[in-house]
């Protein structure tokens, strides 16, 4: 199987579940180096998210931040921002109006760091997100004192949201709202979590963006997923790979699956397996 390029999600891919990293993923990445393929982490997360997971792989060149929002590259004078796109702020502003009542935490991803109104953020042990990945928002998140109408307007630009509400039925009501804005999409995680993203870029439109940089073939990447966010990415990579522990979309939108779990190093175990021909 030939493969130039692997890009890779990294919650429930290539992190453990408890936010780790699996020791066999951390040493692919070199692997993949030595061989002259490239590894692209490609995830969700702003970039200060994902630098503490990328200790150990110096051979990473570019990261895929906000669901394609923000491409970095990584140079001898530090990260920069090579591709940055922009959530328009006034579907997010409407957004932020119709549901602003309900008892919700409302994320805003802007600047390289993620943010949210402080009275909410204080809430936040009360909603039923996962533990690992509690930890990691508590952890991230910067609390506001401000509106968010008064933070989005002194902002550059916003790149994403994340949202985490408490009742299946307050999900509903978003997606309802959400589903009537042409200019915002959407993914529902498995637990209390929203997504929402511009509709001009997504984690596909990096990867074509970042292949036409580099001038690979997307027949000849290799995707690695495991939800619903990573379709885009699958749909674009001639190998895509869907995880053992992912969802059932993610699975249906894929052509291989791993051996092993997120917990198991299963993307170091598919690529030996598949690619290194081990």
């Amino acid at each position: 199987m030939r493969v130039d390029m692997v890009f890779c999600d990294m919650d429930g891919t290539y992190l453990a579940s408890d936010k780790s990293v699996p020791a066999d993923n951390q040493k692919i990445v070199g692997e993949l180096a030595e061989r002259g393929i490239a590894f692209v982490p490609c995830t969700g997360r702003m970039f200060s998210g994902i630098q503490e997971s990328l200790v150990g792989t110096p051979q990473v060149r570019y990261a895929v931040c906000s669901m394609g929002a923000t491409i970095v590259e990584f140079g001898p004078h530090g990260p920069k921002n090579i591709f940055e796109g922009e959530m328009p702020k006034g579907p997010v502003l409407s957004l932020y109006e119709a549901i602003s009542s309900m008892d919700l935490e409302f994320g805003i991803f802007a600047n390289g760091r993620s943010y949210a109104e402080d009275w909410r953020l204080a809430k936040i042990r009360e909603f039923p997100i996962e533990p690992g990945m509690m930890q990691f928002v508590i952890k991230q998140r910067v609390p506001i004192k401000v509106s968010i109408p008064e933070f989005v307007g002194k902002l550059d630009r916003v790149e994403r949201l994340n949202l985490y509400y408490k009742t299946d039925a307050d999900g509903d009501r978003i997606c309802d709202i959400l589903g009537s804005m042409s200019e915002l999409a959407y993914t529902r995680h498995d637990g209390c979590g929203l997504e929402v993203t511009s509709r001009s870029f997504s984690k596909g439109t990096a990867l074509r963006w970042l292949c036409q940089k580099e001038g690979v073939s997307p027949l000849y990447v290799a995707a690695f997923g495991d939800g619903e966010n990573d379709v885009p990415m699958l749909a674009e990579a001639g190998v895509p790979v869907a995880m053992r522990n992912g969802n059932d979309i993610c699975k249906e939108n894929a052509t291989y699956m791993t051996r092993l779990s997120n917990d198991e190093a299963g993307v170091a175990d598919f690529l030996r397996q598949n690619v290194f021909g081990a």
